[in-house]
This record gives C-alpha cells, structure tokens and sequence, in this order.
C-alpha cells in the first residue's frame, strides 16, 4: 500500500513541470494579437516599471505590457527585479480590448 501511494505522489508532483514544458514561448506583440483568455504562456523581457504594488510594465522587442506579479511570484526575497532579463510563466487576461498577464512563475536570465 505504501508503495502505491509513494508511486501515486510521485506521479502527482511531475504533472506541473510536465505541463510548464509544454507552454508557449511568445512574444508581448502575439499576446495582445493572437493568445485567447486565460492561455498559459511564457514571455522573456524587462519589467521597466512598477505601477502599484503588485502591478508592473512589462517590455521585449515587440512592446509593452501590464503584468501582475504577486509577491511570492518572485525569485528572490519576494523583491521586483527592474532591467533584468526575465522569462515568465504567466496567463492571459483579456477583457474586452484590454489584455494582460498574471505572472506563475518568474526566473531571472
């Protein structure tokens, strides 16, 4: 019995890194063209500024966007990184023209 659970965990705990790897790579210009409601995506910028507390400016080659990223999001100390290359796992928030993202994950480059 115990031999199942432990594979039973096992199996659980790999679900979230098998569907991290399968997460598209866009940029901030596809996001606002071509994502869909809560679609889970990856992008790789700068956050150049912060707008409240846990809103920020999110930038790369293609544009600008506003993203949430709540504290515990953060890599380290649970502190904002400004002008570091990032790549974060976030979700897709349209509503009607506005789109956003909500940051899951943060990694600095």
């Amino acid at each position: 019995m115990r031999a199942k659970i432990a594979v039973f965990l096992c199996i659980l705990l790999m679900i979230p890194a098998f569907a991290l790897a399968n997460v598209p790579e866009m940029t901030v210009e596809q996001v606002i063209n071509s994502a869909f409601d809560d679609q889970i995506v990856s992008v790789t910028g700068v956050i150049t500024k912060q707008v409240k507390h846990d809103k920020f400016i999110f930038k790369d080659d293609t544009g600008t966007i506003l993203m949430e990223i709540d504290e515990e999001d953060w890599p380290q100390y649970n502190t904002p990184v400004f002008d570091k290359k990032l790549n974060i796992i976030c979700e897709v928030e349209k509503d009607h023209k506005i789109t956003k993202l909500e940051a899951k994950k943060v990694t600095i480059l």
